[in-house]
């Protein structure tokens, strides 16, 4: 099962309609130039900002290059490859995803356009494949995926394969990291921090659903080698959507545990500097993706706390180390849920998620520009 595919099981699994009462009204999308709706696209789970300052928006079947102003310029429909991850690199854009055989991992590269340049495919048959990941360091394109062995052999068992391309689609050199994990764990990041240096993070597999709990697994590796390993959070429901480099080295964990968001950063060796939950004990909060500025951590999610219960997007505003915190909600009439944040500029936030409605399966990419407080 495949990374997004286990997050929305997860989201599905875990909806529920709850009673609150003195929720205040949030504040609704409108048709001003601070909203753009790409109708029936299938919804927003990513978003890369281009060196033109339009954007490119994604989820795993087609992605999309808007203008400065969030118009529409141009779709691509995922072919040969899902689009798992996309990255945005100069005048490049470049995709991963397994392909139709699970076993297939694509690369593609695309002009800033979404004109293709080129497509690579790497078959792997020792073992499972996870999720693959891709980023441009040094002028190199870093392709990285998990494998495990297959089933009823040592789920334990790990390798990092490494793919290194230059941005033509040569290959520079392939490279493993084998490694025993703690515990049998579903990957969902895997951050590159360059050839050798990496940090997997996943969930705890589930051995007995009555007796077992799973909870968050963190491996750093420097040059080729483990270094630490951390299990994270409550057993029980719990997922991390987003790593995130902090600007002091170490790493921001982003995510949920029950119906409260949650996040959480460890330093570089692995030590918890501080922990976040967002919750009222009733209502669920999501956060999916966040951002650093200056003095602070903008996270964006998503919560039920709202009259009718209906899904909103939510800004949620914190110092650096996770303390204080403010809460901004949009929403309205329909469903509308933020994944990703970015910024072009200080004094501005850019987010982008999806809307759908009560009846009905159509879902809309929603993208909306706010300052650098989250207000229209």
């Amino acid at each position: 099962m495949n990374y997004l595919n286990k997050i929305w099981l997860l989201f599905f699994l875990t909806i529920g309609v709850f009673s609150c009462d003195n929720i205040e009204a949030p504040i609704s999308p409108d048709d001003s130039s601070n909203e753009v709706f790409i109708e029936g696209d299938g919804g927003t789970k990513g978003m890369e900002v281009l060196s033109n300052d339009g954007f490119v928006v994604f989820n795993t079947n087609r992605f999309s290059i808007l203008d400065q102003d969030g118009g529409l310029l141009k779709q691509i429909p995922a072919t040969n490859h899902i689009f798992a991850n996309l990255t945005a690199d100069g005048s490049h854009l470049f995709s991963t995803g397994r392909s139709s055989s699970e076993n297939i991992i694509g690369l593609s590269a695309y002009d800033i356009n979404g004109d293709l340049l080129w497509d690579k495919f790497i078959t792997f048959t020792d073992g499972d494949v996870e999720i693959p990941f891709v980023r441009v360091i040094d002028d190199q394109l870093i392709l990285a995926f998990i494998s495990k062995n297959k089933e009823g052999e040592n789920q334990n068992h790990r390798t990092i394969n490494i793919e290194v391309f230059s941005k033509d689609g040569s290959t520079v050199e392939t490279s493993k990291i084998i490694f025993d994990a703690e515990h049998d764990f579903f990957t969902y990041n895997l951050l590159i921090e360059s050839k050798e240096n990496f940090l997997v993070q996943g969930s705890r597999v589930i051995s007995d659903s009555q007796s077992d709990e799973g909870d968050i697994q963190v491996y750093r590796f420097i040059n080729g080698e483990l270094v630490w390993y951390k299990a994270a959070g409550p057993q029980g429901f719990s997922v991390v959507n987003k790593v995130i480099k902090s600007p002091t080295g170490g790493y921001l964990f982003v995510g949920s545990k029950q119906i409260a968001a949650w996040a959480f950063e460890l330093d570089v060796d692995g030590n918890t500097l501080w922990d976040l939950d967002h919750r009222d004990g009733t209502n669920k909060f999501w956060f999916f993706d966040a951002l650093y500025t200056d003095n602070s951590i903008h996270f964006c999610g998503l919560t039920n706390a709202t009259p009718g219960q209906l899904d909103a997007g939510m800004l949620f505003t914190t110092g650096l180390a996770g303390s204080g915190g403010v809460e901004k909600i949009f929403g309205g009439d329909n469903l509308y849920r933020l994944f990703a944040i970015a910024n072009r500029q200080p004094d501005e936030l850019v987010f982008a998620g999806d809307r759908s409605f009560l009846q009905g399966n159509r879902f809309d990419s929603w993208i909306m520009f706010t300052d650098g407080s989250g207000e229209k």
